[in-house]
């Protein structure tokens, strides 16, 4: 099944570029797939693109973009502007399908801005940190900001960690205080139906796939391809 990939500007937010992965057939479903605030688009080693692509061979249209702040999309980090750029995402996608189905998938803290609703669709958090985990992140700020080393000292890996970001990628990454406060915010009530955890953490939600390791990363990287196919079967079942 051939796949067209085309680069388009998301107007409705104008902060930066959104990738287009269209099947050449009409789409059966839209996932837009929302990187976390700590590492860019592609995601864990290219596994969110490397999801897309596969998605998209699949027969669903998919959209990855970097959040305001990262990569090619020159604004300000800002909460209410990830969210809005996702909404905006997820409305663009649905014209662009035909009004099939729009699924969510976001990764690490990215699940915090998450659309309220779906519609038809479902939002998919995988490894989304807990608010606590956040909240200490932030509570390691200078002036303002948090700023990872590199390399990760030891006892920061898991704060970073939660964030989506990889120990390392981490140093050079910058964010300020209050935007980790206003994800902790979020983060407080769940904006997603189903979450992809490790086995032995608690999940937030009834809906859960599970993975056998303790670290979603390493796993995630080892698997990332049995992974991109459980979501795929998985977003099937509801399209």
């Amino acid at each position: 099944m051939g796949v067209e990939q085309a680069v388009v500007r998301l107007e409705e937010t104008d902060h930066g570029v959104v990738i287009l992965r269209r099947p050449v057939q009409a789409p059966t479903a839209g996932v837009v797939i929302v990187h976390a605030p700590g590492e860019n688009r592609t995601g864990n080693n290219y596994f969110l693109s490397h999801a897309a692509a596969q998605m998209a061979a699949q027969n669903m249209a998919t959209v990855n973009f970097h959040l305001s702040g990262f990569g090619d999309s020159l604004g300000r980090k800002d909460v209410a502007t990830w969210a809005a750029q996702v909404e905006s995402a997820g409305a663009w996608l649905a014209a662009e399908t035909a009004g099939q189905p729009v699924h969510f998938i976001a990764r690490g803290a990215g699940a915090a801005v998450l659309p309220a609703d779906a519609a038809r669709g479902q939002r998919i958090a995988i490894g989304p940190p807990t608010p606590a985990e956040v909240k200490a992140l932030a509570a390691t700020s200078h002036n303002g900001s948090v700023t990872g080393a590199h390399p990760c000292p030891p006892d920061e890996e898991a704060l970073w960690a939660a964030l989506g970001a990889e120990p390392n990628l981490v140093g050079g990454l910058e964010l300020p205080e209050e935007v980790l406060i206003g994800l902790a915010s979020r983060l407080d009530t769940p904006r997603w139906d189903h979450e992809v955890v490790p086995r032995g953490r608690e999940a937030r939600v009834r809906s859960r796939i599970l993975l056998p390791a303790d670290d979603l990363l390493v796993r995630m990287q080892i698997t990332r391809l049995g992974l991109t196919h459980t979501l795929i079967e998985f977003l099937r079942s509801w399209s």
